[in-house]
C-alpha cells in the first residue's frame, strides 16, 4: 500500500518487518519514500498510471526520475501497475485535503490540489 494510504508508522513497521523476514516491501503507487529505506529491506518499486515519483512536472512519465530509483540498490524490482482494478476504465482522484505537503513531495505533485491518475497509461501502450 502506498504512503499516503498508510501513515509513515504503518510503512517503517512494514519495512522493518520485510528486513526482519526476509522479503521485500512493495511501495504502492504513492512513490519511493525514506520510510521505505529505513530499515534496509528490499523494494518493489511500484508506479501506476499517474507516475508518482517518477513524473515530470506536466505528470508525464520521467524516465530518468525512474532510472534514479531503480538504479537504487535497495531497489530488487519494478512493478507497472497497468489499471485501477476497483474502477476499471475510470482512474483514481487524490482529493485535495488528502494531498498534503508531505505525500505531495514524494508523488512530485502540488500539494493541496486533487489529483487524478487516468486510467490508462499514456507513456505506454500495446501499439
Amino acid at each position: 500500500m502506498s504512503f499516503g494510504s498508510i501513515s509513515k508508522n504503518a510503512t517503517l513497521a512494514f519495512n522493518g518487518g520485510a528486513k526482519i523476514a526476509g522479503f521485500a516491501q512493495n511501495t504502492g503507487e504513492g512513490g519511493l519514500t525514506p520510510y521505505h529505506k529505513e530499515y534496509g529491506a528490499d523494494i518493489i518499486f511500484q508506479f501506476g498510471t499517474g507516475y508518482f515519483g517518477c513524473r515530470n512536472e506536466n505528470g508525464d512519465f520521467d524516465a530518468e526520475k525512474f532510472q534514479e530509483i531503480a538504479s537504487l540498490g535497495i531497489v530488487k524490482m519494478v512493478e507497472i501497475k497497468i489499471s485501477q482494478g476497483a474502477k476499471p476504465g475510470f482512474g483514481a482522484i487524490l482529493p485535495a485535503k488528502k494531498n498534503t505537503d508531505e505525500i505531495s513531495k514524494y508523488r512530485d505533485v502540488e500539494a493541496h490540489t486533487e489529483i487524478h491518475s487516468p486510467a490508462h497509461h499514456s507513456a505506454f501502450g500495446n501499439t
